[in-house]
């Protein structure tokens, strides 16, 4: 595959058990919820890697877990501390520093499997002008893709994260600043037991694949 103009990194933490996808932890227990969690991890890394992008591996905690050094290895992606008091923070850190480069960049979880690496294509093809943000949201209101062609503090500041509101409060805080905005399709991700469940029963792949 051709490889896009720009840079995507990907946002995860160590899969530390006890430590990931607590709100599966508290319905189906932490080994499950380490299990949900490296499923989401691989197939993320997979997609992103299928998209020919450019990459980076964003890790909270520890960057040198067995899995994510097995990773580096394999992929040869550099892999980056997060840095920041929230998320909006370390996002917006990331992205500095991706863009420093002089080309776009996409900030992705690793919560949406239903990631494509089509989407990581369209993304990166919005991000034609300065003044452009992309986002993909989620249908609980959040966001699975942020995407700049400049540094936007501003964008990243004020927002109520982890709650229904963060695509809403976003796409207004970019309409302040004058920037053009991009909705990629919206897609499901995994935040509960019952999103994983659901998920599973309707036979998406859950784990690896493109």
């Amino acid at each position: 595959m051709i490889q896009a103009s720009g840079r995507v990194l990907v946002f995860a933490r160590a899969p530390v058990l006890g430590q990931v996808k607590t709100r599966i932890a508290r319905d189906a227990g932490d080994e499950a919820a380490l299990e949900v969690y490296l499923h989401l991890l691989d197939r993320t890394l997979q997609t992103v890697s299928d998209s020919g992008c450019a990459a980076e591996l964003w890790i909270a905690g520890d960057g040198d877990h067995p899995i994510i050094r097995s990773w580096r290895q394999h992929s040869g992606w550099p892999v980056r501390r997060q840095q920041g008091d929230d998320l909006g923070a370390r996002m917006h850190h990331a992205l500095v520093s991706a863009l420093a480069e002089g080309e776009p960049a996409l900030v992705v979880g690793v919560d949406c499997p239903g990631l494509r690496p089509a989407q990581l294509h369209q993304g990166l093809d919005a991000l034609r002008g300065d003044d452009a943000v992309v986002f993909g949201p989620a249908l609980d209101g959040g966001y699975y893709l942020v995407g700049l062609a400049q540094p936007q503090p501003g964008l990243f500041q004020g927002v109520d994260w982890g709650t229904e509101r963060v695509l809403e409060q976003s796409v207004e805080l970019a309409r302040q600043l004058r920037l053009e905005v991009t909705l990629l399709d919206p897609q499901a991700d995994i935040d509960t037991w019952s999103d994983w469940l659901q998920q599973t029963k309707n036979n998406q792949p859950p784990m690896g694949g493109g």
